[in-house]
């Protein structure tokens, strides 16, 4: 037994635990068995996946699976960057999850822009938070550009406290306002765009 539940949509089913290993079995010939389970927790239906010359296959599925980003893109269109008090440059979590951001960008090829927005919240003067939430929004950008992602793509804008998301009057705001955010543009293309959809949308 692998899993004994699944979400299902539109015909699929998606198993979250246990990929690995089932993998690994159906890798050495185990044959994989689904089994649909009534109200009356009676199997019902049940359907059989050979792994019969499953050897090319295999091989495609991981390469593929290598060459897979590290985010996807509801995760990747909008990354908050929360910076302590007086932090100047990104901490070793945050270079990770920037790497997995550049993992999404160069693998998504409709991806037009990427916007660095930094800001701080209203402790100290306003040219002094102007100042720092351009010094954390240039090193994100060094950060990206270091790791992989186009030059050519990296905008960066600083605008200090002008654009709190929480209150200022307690430390848990401010922390919340001392942030850089990176938002990605995708461009769609007018031949994969349906009539619905626009030319360039923000995300």
């Amino acid at each position: 037994m692998v899993d004994e539940a699944a979400k299902t949509t539109k015909g699929y089913a998606i198993f979250d635990v246990g990929i690995e290993s089932l993998l690994a079995s159906v890798t050495k010939g185990a044959w994989v068995r689904v089994s649909a389970m009534s109200d009356e927790h009676t199997h019902s239906d049940a359907y059989v996946l050979p792994s019969t010359r499953i050897e090319s296959a295999f091989v495609s599925f991981n390469a593929c699976r290598v060459a897979l980003p590290e985010m996807n893109y509801q995760q990747a269109r909008d990354v908050v960057l929360n910076f302590e008090f007086g932090q100047r440059v990104v901490s070793g979590d945050q270079r990770r999850t920037l790497a997995s951001l550049v993992s999404y960008i160069n693998a998504d090829q409709a991806v037009s822009r990427v916007l660095i927005d930094g800001h701080t919240d209203n402790v100290g003067s306003t040219t002094s938070n102007l100042q720092m939430s351009r010094v954390r929004a240039d090193d994100v950008a060094s950060t990206l550009i270091e790791l992989g992602a186009p030059k050519s793509l990296v905008e960066v804008r600083a605008h200090g406290a002008r654009y709190p998301v929480s209150s200022n009057e307690t430390e848990f705001g401010q922390a919340k306002n001392r942030r850089v955010t990176v938002r990605v543009v995708r461009h769609t293309s007018s031949n994969s765009a349906s009539s619905t959809d626009t030319k360039t949308e923000v995300q």
